[in-house]
């Protein structure tokens, strides 16, 4: 791979024993004129022994057997445990020892649903164990789901199973939550029903289903609850976004500053929301008196159709500016395209900034990028910015308009080819900067995605197989699927027919 890439790195237990390392790769092709994310093997990792550095002597060791120079990585994409990004002895050490000028490229999607966590650890700790106890009630015992079929469908309910709270998956208390006020008024039912049948219990014996209905009678509960749906909503959009394949890098300071103060507008005066990046975000002074803040329409019209308890609200009002305040720190502290104003001069691949005279007001030039980049791209720096100054006035109107539509990563193919009346190329640092940055990922979900094809094909009847054979099938499917080729489509070429035999595995000794 002669072209500058960013590496992508997520580790998975699977059910043997040993661990998979995924490396995937994203570049921008010259031939296809995209940027392209590819996964380049799973790595098998003894479970043993799972260190910063064993799992960076694995990667180094991947491209050697590959023949891709180390010195091209221009960005780490990784989840955020201290053993891919700590600061002394993580993956990321190692690498920036070896390739200085590689950034680090943190997941935002684990960042956001990290925050989320966190704030949702101000919340009272009964409310996620309300959701166990109403799930497992009723998911241990088909009788009880059959019983709650019958009182969803006499109540003109949808017939939608309760979900299960997972804290491994991303933002699942949010779907728990709304499923959950879905079926309240069902649930109150079912469990008062239920309690009927606890009365005749003797005096020791536990009686769950009243234990569940009185905590579903509970007004402070739901309270809590549709306080949850409405919060929690900031951070699935955010995340729902930066799980896009699409080009996205230039759009993550941008939408980091628009979670920060789509979260703090709830509890925070209006001019400080204004100037969030220089706002003392935890001070008392700068908060929306308590009745202020905003819990979301449907928990502030419950609370108001319940003005008997108005003290016992305050509590609960509390709670959520502490939820509030909890997820503003976080996100402050974990996205780091707040305060890198790297990540502002991203912005320049964008063809509406690139290509408009009034951006050069914002980003006057290109320096931080020049400056990482500079050595590995053999930058010209006086040629670079004489090319950003002159780009809006060097391109007609109409062939502007036309790019302006376009994606980033094909927009910028297309600047890249353009030549001036002499038959050079009018943009040629500008264009490798560009598809320099258009390599740099902003999420590392991807990794996810093979992780599920690694579960979707080690199935039951298959529980045995191979890491050979793992990486073999998982790295075709994601290429098929990047080529949009399927059963329907794939050519099969004498070559594949010849390797039908012993020659399919020449890496494999044959004494």
């Amino acid at each position: 791979m002669k072209v500058p890439f960013s590496v992508l790195m997520d580790g998975s237990t699977d059910h043997t024993a040993h661990k998979s390392m995924c490396v995937m790769v994203k570049y921008f092709s010259p031939r296809i004129k995209k940027s392209i994310i590819a996964l380049l093997e799973l790595v098998p990792l003894d479970a043993r022994d799972c260190s910063a550095a064993k799992q960076y002597e694995a990667l180094m060791k991947c491209f050697e057997d590959k023949g891709i120079p180390k010195r091209n990585i221009v960005g780490l994409g990784v989840d955020n445990e201290n053993t891919m990004t700590g600061e002394h002895n993580s993956v990321w050490s190692r690498l920036r020892a070896d390739v200085p000028h590689a950034m680090l490229m943190g997941c935002n999607c684990h960042s956001a649903a990290s925050s989320a966590q966190v704030a949702c650890g101000k919340m009272p700790p009964h409310l996620d164990e309300l959701i166990s106890r109403v799930t497992n009630y009723i998911g241990g015992s088909a009788k009880r789901q059959a019983g709650l079929e019958e009182f969803q469908e006499y109540f003109n309910a949808e017939k939608h199973k309760l979900l299960k709270l997972c804290t491994t998956r991303w933002l699942c208390r949010h779907q728990c939550v709304v499923r959950m006020l879905e079926q309240w008024d069902v649930l109150i039912h079912f469990f008062t029903a239920a309690s009927f049948d606890e009365a005749s219990l003797p005096q020791n014996r536990k009686r769950p289903a009243t234990e569940i209905m009185n905590d579903l009678k509970n007004p402070f509960n739901r309270a809590y609850f549709l306080f949850i749906e409405y919060s929690l909503n900031f951070f699935n959009q955010f995340n729902a976004l930066f799980q896009s394949k699409s080009v996205m890098i230039h759009k993550l300071r941008d939408k980091s500053i628009e979670l920060l103060k789509d979260v703090c507008q709830n509890y925070l005066m209006p001019e400080n929301v204004e100037r969030i990046l220089t706002t003392k975000i935890d001070d008392p002074r700068a908060y929306l008196p308590l009745d202020e803040v905003y819990m979301g329409p449907k928990c502030e019209k419950f609370m108001k159709e319940l003005p008997q308890y108005k003290d016992g609200f305050k509590v609960v009002r509390q709670k959520c500016l502490d939820f509030y305040v909890a997820a503003a720190k976080d996100i402050a502290s974990r996205l780091p395209p707040l305060n890198d104003m790297q990540f502002h001069e991203m912005k320049f691949v964008d063809p509406n900034v690139a290509l408009s005279s009034a951006s050069r007001r914002e980003i006057r030039d290109l320096g931080l990028l020049v400056a990482r980049f500079k050595d590995i791209l053999q930058l010209d720096e006086e040629a670079l910015a004489f090319e950003w100054r002159t780009m809006p006035n060097a391109i007609p109107e109409a062939e502007k308009k036309r790019l302006m539509e376009m994606q980033p990563d094909e927009a910028w193919a297309d600047i890249g080819e353009m030549k001036t009346l002499s038959d050079e190329l009018r943009f040629p640092q500008l264009s490798k900067l560009a598809r320099c940055v258009l390599s740099l990922p902003h999420a590392n979900s991807d990794c996810e995605r093979v992780f599920a094809i690694v579960t979707d094909v080690r199935c039951k009847k298959r529980n045995r197989i191979g890491s050979a054979c793992m990486n073999a099938i998982s790295v075709s499917r994601c290429a098929f699927k990047a080529k949009g080729i399927d059963c329907t489509c794939f050519e099969v070429t004498k070559k594949h027919l010849e390797l039908h035999n012993q020659e399919m595995y020449p890496h494999i000794s044959k004494s």
